[in-house]
Order: structure tokens, then C-alpha cells, then sequence
């Protein structure tokens, strides 16, 4: 009968005299372990300085940052959407010579909803100039809407001019309604005011609140600044953010 060569493996040891067969350190030479020799090899031991360990994980910086630059990336997105979905709040308009802030511009309170349109009329009578553009003649028209909620409009074909300029895009879809109503106070606010030499606090209280409900500002308030109480009349403001009328003292006709 064939045999299998090899060596021959003993099956009853008892496991630690088979590693104790491979340990190069021959326990006769060891020192007794509650000897002083005993005690300052564990010191030496203890005190050798530890490799650090190599890990394959993400650094905590690394993650840090990462989770850092993904937080930016949702602000900056948050940030764009406000841009593109500013809407006009004012009836307030801005024509613009140029697309530069810093440039000539004719503005006036429109009376019905703001429109890039009404920048026409300022290019066509020769109010807005430019080298660019022929007397008589109107350019590309680009609006965009300001922090204050008011129309900018700027002579530029240029899609991307109002984020240039640090202001937002128009919505084309906004409703006019709200707005039409303020354009519409406005203009009697005007005719209240302009027709009057002198109005005197209590007296321009009663009749912007009587503009402010015919309207359809009803929730608007009104309120007075800090020299109503010793300027003899009143003009306005509007804070539309707010939604209120700003009576604003005057010095009264004897005193200009």
C-alpha cells in the first residue's frame, strides 16, 4: 500500500509547545521578572517611541473642508436664486445712458406697472445720449431690478448685464396687480401735495389715509419723521418694504 511522502505532522501536541518551538528567546536567559534588571527593560520598552499607525481614511481636515466647500456651494445657489427671483416692488424707474451704474440716468415714478418700454421715450426727445446710438433712436433695452425692489434699465443686448452689475433679472411672470395699486396712490399723493401750499400734519394724516384705502393699500400705515413735529407742513416718502407713508416736515412757504 502506497504511503504519502512528506513530513510527518504529530496530531497530540498541545498547541503553545508548537509555538514555543519558534520563539528565538530562551527563557533561561531572561531575567527574573521582580529583579531590577526585569524592571528597567519594561521601562526602556514603555518609554521607545510608537511608529504611528498608516490609515487609509479620510483625513478630518479633508472632510472638513469638504463639507465646508459643499456648505458654500448651497449658499452661493440659495444666493442665485434670490437673484433670479427678485421682482419689482416700487413703482420707481432708473433709465441708465449706459450699462455702468455710475452713468446718466433720468428717473420718475411710473403710473401704471414699471416697464423697460417706458426707457423709451427718455432716448427717443434726446434726455439720454450716447455716442453709440443715433439721435432719435432707441437701443437694445435691458431691465433689472435693484435691492430696493426698483427698475434699472440699462441700453445693452447683453444676457448677462444685470448679474454684471450686481442686480437681479426681471421676472416676466410677476403680477402687476400689488404694484399697479402703489403706482396709483402714488399718484395721488402727488396731486394731494403739489396742489397744496402748506399741509399740516393732522390734516395730511386724514387724506393719505383716505388715498391709501381708495387704492387698495388698506394695510399700509403712516407715520411721521423726525421733523414733522416742528416743521409747520408735510411732504411724503414711501417705504414700500415696509408699506408705509412717511410724513416728512417742511419748512412752510414764509419760511424758504
Amino acid at each position: 500500500m502506497g504511503q504519502d511522502k512528506g513530513a510527518d505532522v504529530p496530531s497530540e501536541r498541545d498547541p503553545f509547545d508548537v509555538l514555543g518551538g519558534f520563539d528565538p528567546v530562551d527563557e533561561h536567559e531572561l531575567p527574573d521578572p521582580h529583579s531590577e534588571e526585569a524592571d528597567a527593560l519594561l521601562d526602556r520598552i514603555v518609554a521607545e517611541p510608537r511608529s504611528p499607525e498608516r490609515r487609509t481614511s479620510t483625513p478630518r481636515w479633508r472632510r472638513t473642508a469638504v463639507v465646508a466647500f459643499a456648505a458654500v456651494v448651497v449658499i452661493a445657489a440659495v444666493a442665485m436664486t434670490w437673484r433670479i427671483t427678485l421682482q419689482l416692488s416700487t413703482p420707481v424707474v432708473a433709465c441708465y445712458e449706459a450699462a455702468d451704474l455710475d452713468s446718466d440716468r433720468f428717473g420718475f415714478a411710473a403710473e401704471g406697472f414699471p416697464t423697460v418700454e417706458s426707457c423709451r421715450a427718455p432716448w427717443l426727445d434726446g434726455t439720454l445720449q450716447s455716442a453709440d446710438v443715433a439721435a432719435g433712436q432707441v437701443p437694445p433695452l435691458t431691465g433689472c431690478v435693484t435691492e430696493s425692489g426698483d427698475l434699472a434699465v440699462f441700453p445693452s443686448a447683453e444676457a448677462g448685464v444685470c448679474e454684471a452689475l450686481g442686480l437681479a433679472d426681471l421676472v416676466p411672470s410677476q403680477r402687476q396687480d400689488g404694484l399697479s395699486d402703489i403706482a396709483l396712490a402714488n399718484e395721488r399723493l402727488i396731486a394731494l401735495f403739489i396742489g397744496s401750499e402748506c399741509i399740516a400734519f393732522a390734516e395730511a394724516e386724514v387724506a393719505v389715509r383716505a388715498i391709501l384705502d381708495e387704492s387698495g393699500l388698506a394695510q399700509w400705515s403712516i407715520t411721521g419723521d423726525a421733523n414733522q413735529q416742528r416743521l409747520p407742513c408735510m411732504s411724503y416718502a414711501l417705504d414700500v418694504s415696509n408699506q408705509t407713508v412717511i410724513l416728512v416736515g417742511i419748512p412752510g412757504p414764509e419760511e424758504e
